[in-house]
């Protein structure tokens, strides 16, 4: 069989078969696979997909605001599956908020949401963790601050 091929292989009926052949592959396999360029999905929340670039971006803003709180973390401690658990969480937490209130038709203006971020006050929580003046220590979370004055 294989030896006709070679001997006919310049030949017109080889050309048609394997032109047929090529007809065959891009109806039944189509260019899609090509041209679509999906992203991975992490989840679906009411037929809602939450991407995978979506994920790492809340999961990147989770990890920088962490560090920002609390320095001494680990990268070890940032990247375990409880934590990336409790980000997928919070994204799907906000598109059932996000999809309750549009099923209630609770919507906010321009002009209110100016409103309410410009009526807002600066947040009087220290940046770094505070230390005992005697020790150097931190102070523990727990440890109520009773000299720390807040604005009326």
């Amino acid at each position: 069989m294989l030896e006709t091929l070679r001997r006919n292989a310049g030949g017109w009926g080889i050309k048609i078969a394997f032109g047929i052949i090529i007809v065959v592959f891009v109806f039944a396999f189509g260019m899609g696979s090509f041209t679509d360029k999906k992203e991975p999905v992490v989840a679906y929340v009411g037929g809602e997909a939450i991407s995978a670039r979506e994920f790492q971006k809340a999961f990147e803003d989770a990890i920088t605001a962490m560090r920002r709180q609390n320095p001494g973390v680990s990268a070890e401690e940032l990247n375990t599956p409880q934590f990336k658990q409790a980000i997928l969480g919070q994204l799907v937490n906000t598109r059932l908020l996000l999809s309750a209130a549009a099923k209630m038709g609770i919507t906010v203006s321009q002009a209110e949401l100016r409103a309410i971020i410009s009526s807002t006050r600066p947040s009087t929580t220290p940046r770094t963790p505070l230390t005992r003046p005697s020790t150097g220590t931190p102070w523990p979370r727990t440890t109520p601050l009773r000299w720390v004055s807040r604005p009326s």
